[in-house]
This record gives C-alpha cells, structure tokens and sequence, in this order.
C-alpha cells in the first residue's frame, strides 16, 4: 500500500506540474482506461494512469463541522505556523497544522516538539460540532496555491475526508 500511495503521490505531482506548466486558460481533460489525454493551447499530452483497483475511495459522509472564511484569513493562518510543521513523516501529528474549532474560533496549531505556531480567528457560518482535526502540511502547502486575495473558503470535515470549496474549485484529502 504504501509504494501505491508513493506512486500516486508522485503521478499527480507530475499531473500538477503539466497543468501549471500550460499557458491558457481552458484546459480539456479526457480519460480513456488508463490513458489521460490532456489538451490546452498548442499542447497535447498523453499520461498513462493506473486503474483504480488498489486505491482506497475516497467516500464522502455526512459533516461532522463545517465553516467559512475568508480565503486571504486561511492563508494568513497557515503561512504563520507553518514554519512550526516538522518535516518528518515518521510522525503524522507533527507533521501537519491542526485545525480546532471551538465557539465560533478558528486556532490553527503547528509543532514540531521545539517551536510552537499558534493564531486565532473569529469564523463566519460555523455549523456542526467543536472539534479538532489535523491537515497533512503537504495538503495546506497546495492549498495555499490555490487561495486567492479574495472570495471565502468553506472547510468541510467528514469522517474520513477534509474538503476546501473556494469559488469554482473544491479541494479534497482524506484524513
């Protein structure tokens, strides 16, 4: 299991990269079996895939807490206690930024047993129960290439899967 997860680490990293890498504004996907056709500008580019045997679903349950805020508050929060995250994968609690919601307050932690980052903010349209959960710091790095200036961000807990809905895009992990 993990050499499939590294795998498929590593193939949407690629896929990322390609997509980054285009200069136009549409980009056109179509998937046939294993092949990605992927079409933008002047460019069009075949990826071989894997088939989806292998890989857990990604199952959406009811919401256990979700909220919203501005998009340009998150990547504040997240760019203050990032340099707290440690950097070792042996350790999943370290090594990610902890995401407590508790009244209406928003406090985004990260550690890495030596330093400590630590910020606070009031959220808008918090349904659901106080609680805690930890976002890999792989997943708030992209997120953060993703936030904007402006517009807000709803953050969506389920059992076993975080989502962030920004304007057109809905950006998805599992825990």
């Amino acid at each position: 299991k993990t050499a499939d997860n590294n795998l498929l680490k590593d193939y949407l990293k690629k896929f990322l990269e390609i997509i980054r890498e285009l200069s136009c504004e549409n980009v056109h996907l179509e998937s046939v079996d294993t092949i990605m056709n992927v079409t933008g500008g002047n460019a069009k580019i075949k990826l071989l895939g894997l088939t989806h045997e292998g890989f857990p679903p990604l199952e959406l349950g009811p919401s256990i807490r979700s909220f919203s805020l501005n998009q340009i508050d998150l990547l504040r929060n997240i760019s203050l206690v990032s340099y707290a995250v440690k950097q070792d994968e042996g350790r999943k609690a370290l090594n990610g930024i902890l995401f407590s919601v508790n009244e209406n307050t928003l406090t985004n932690v990260a550690t890495d047993g030596k330093r400590l980052g630590l910020v606070e903010k009031t959220i808008d349209l918090f349904s659901g129960t106080d609680g805690d959960v930890i976002v890999p710091f792989r997943t708030a790095k992209e997120l953060c290439k993703l936030l904007g200036k402006t517009g807000s961000v709803k953050v969506e807990v389920q059992s076993n899967t975080i989502s962030f809905a920004l304007d057109d895009l809905t950006f998805m992990t599992s825990k």
